[in-house]
């Protein structure tokens, strides 16, 4: 056995320099990895029983003497042939996968010519042997191809370089598993040319290709950003831009009928109070001077009138009581109520407390409603459909396999998903501008905000962010706070609230580097 693997390992070693004097003869440019693999096999991982692929890597030339850190490992190539297409999307955002617990590493980060050897345990505690079959059977029935893994590396001065190239196919890597790693994963005849050109381009990135993605990263963030800005600056042009909409909003019906005097719905019906104790003495004042007149009006009239008559100075002073309670008009006998009516607030009675009570009582209810049902619905289903559980399993697992997920890994990757959720954002913000009262526009627009710093900026930056060649993590942070800052302010302006605008003065902090996550 060990003759043939020396024999094996000879052979893979004079195929890697063929393969390297093809490369030079050809005139190419790529980059050479720092070892020069002699052999490599896999056998299944045993920090977790049942998990875990471990590797081993043989090598006899280190090309740089530099440090070596920062240890990845990522494929190059037709590796996931034939894997459903959720593995497809989602496997390349997850690569290259950073290394840890890798033997050999302490020697490469010397400042030193020694050669080590590798090994490293991949998915030691998440990957199952199962899964690990799974996708190894997979991608033998779709072709076998030719792939590469590539191990990078960090060097002072230098950048990302390869550490190390594998050429393999998966059905080696299933006859190295099943034959306790005797057998080689390294594919016969050296690094194919055209996976090399492709670890290159994969490494560096492209200059047009980066740019692309950042524009398609910020497009969405931007968009959001000029309508707070235009929704602030100018609300009524910006919103003549919407359709005619007689049932209410884009997404909402919210509260068309705003008359008179710009009331909320609610405040509407309930009796007028003072918003404020300022408000309410000034009430005070007003309606003693409006007293005093209906009495010298009395006193004039001798008592001869059934019905007395409002002076000439009344009507004035009740329109400025109606300004101090929000509202367009307020008659006598609603200005004489209002003493009672505080007197009914102070002490938690009265129509205002009781419509405030069945408020929070109908909120309440609402809650325990939800949860009631998200509680009681799933198990019911259950028990109900017990007899067809198996066949509505195979029935799901169909859909979702050949229907649902093809078609949701499509609409993610084309970026309808990104677009419906940026869009939802921005209807609700337009809904909070044109068809609710600003006390509730004001929570309507919080929403949205939330929504678009939150979920969808966190969207769009899985999509496209992970396409991105390093970067620098604290001018990012900034970037993000400063984009933050300048959704906030705008909102803040239109709607007078105190909260996004301290939100705001928050992010413009962070933005300048007053902030922890930027550290």
């Amino acid at each position: 056995g060990g003759a043939r693997c020396a024999a094996c390992s000879g052979a893979n070693f004079g195929a890697d320099l063929r393969a390297e004097h093809h490369i030079q003869r050809l005139g190419t440019t790529h980059m050479e990895p720092v070892l020069r693999v002699t052999s490599a096999s896999a056998t299944p991982g045993t920090v977790r029983r049942g998990h875990g692929l471990h590797v081993q890597i043989s090598t006899d030339l280190r090309r740089q003497a530099a440090p070596l850190s920062a240890l990845r490992i990522t494929l190059v190539g037709p590796a996931l042939a034939g894997q459903r297409a959720a593995i497809r999307v989602l496997a390349p955002t997850l690569l290259p996968f950073r290394l840890t617990h890798v033997r050999g590493a302490h020697t490469l980060s010397a400042r030193s010519s020694t050669t080590t050897d590798l090994d490293f345990t991949l998915g030691a505690k998440q990957l199952s042997h199962a899964a690990l079959f799974s996708l190894v059977d997979t991608a033998v029935e779709a072709g076998d191809p030719v792939f590469l893994i590539e191990l990078l590396c960090e060097c002072d001065g230098t950048g990302t370089m390869p550490l190390a190239q594998i050429p393999t196919r998966a059905s080696l890597i299933r006859a190295s598993l099943s034959a306790g790693g005797d057998a080689s994963i390294v594919a016969p005849g050296g690094v194919p040319a055209s996976l090399a050109r492709q670890a290159d381009r994969q490494r560096r990135g492209s200059v047009l290709r980066s740019l692309y993605i950042w524009l398609r990263w910020w497009v969405w963030a931007l968009a959001y950003t000029a309508l707070c800005s235009a929704l602030c600056v100018a609300p009524a042009p910006t919103l003549a831009w919407l359709p005619a909409r007689a049932s209410g909003g884009l997404l909402l019906k919210g509260q068309a009928d705003l008359a008179p005097g710009g009331l909320s719905p609610l405040a509407r019906v309930l009796p007028p109070v003072p918003a404020s104790p300022h408000a309410a003495f000034v009430l005070g004042g007003l309606a003693q001077r409006v007293e005093a007149a209906m009495a010298a009006a009395a006193a004039s009239d001798n008592g001869t009138a059934a019905v007395p008559a409002l002076p000439e100075a009344v009507p004035p002073l009740l329109k400025r009581a109606a300004g101090l309670v929000g509202r367009a008009a307020l008659s006598l006998d609603e200005l004489r109520a209002v003493e009672a009516r505080l007197h009914e607030v102070e002490h938690q009675r009265g129509v205002i407390a009781r419509v405030g009570g069945a408020f929070t009582f109908i909120n309440l209810v609402w809650l325990l409603s939800i949860v009631g049902i998200a509680v009681s619905v799933g198990p019911s289903l259950v028990h109900a459909l017990t007899p067809l559980r198996e066949q509505l399993l195979r029935l799901a697992r169909w859909l979702f396999r050949r229907v649902i997920e093809p078609l949701c890994v499509r609409l993610h990757v084309y970026g309808v998903f990104e677009a419906a959720a940026w869009l939802f954002t921005a209807a609700l913000l337009l809904d909070a501008f044109a068809v609710f009262h600003p006390e509730a526009a004001v929570f309507v627009a919080a929403t949205s905000a939330a929504l678009a710093l939150g979920p969808c900026f966190g969207y769009s930056s899985a999509l496209w962010a992970a396409k991105l060649k390093g970067g620098d993590r604290e001018a990012l942070c900034s970037l993000v706070s400063a984009w933050a800052c300048a959704t906030l302010t705008p909102l803040a302006l239109a709607h007078a609230s105190p909260l996004l605008a301290y939100l705001a003065t928050f992010a413009a902090y962070s933005a300048l580097g007053f902030s922890v996550g930027c550290r």
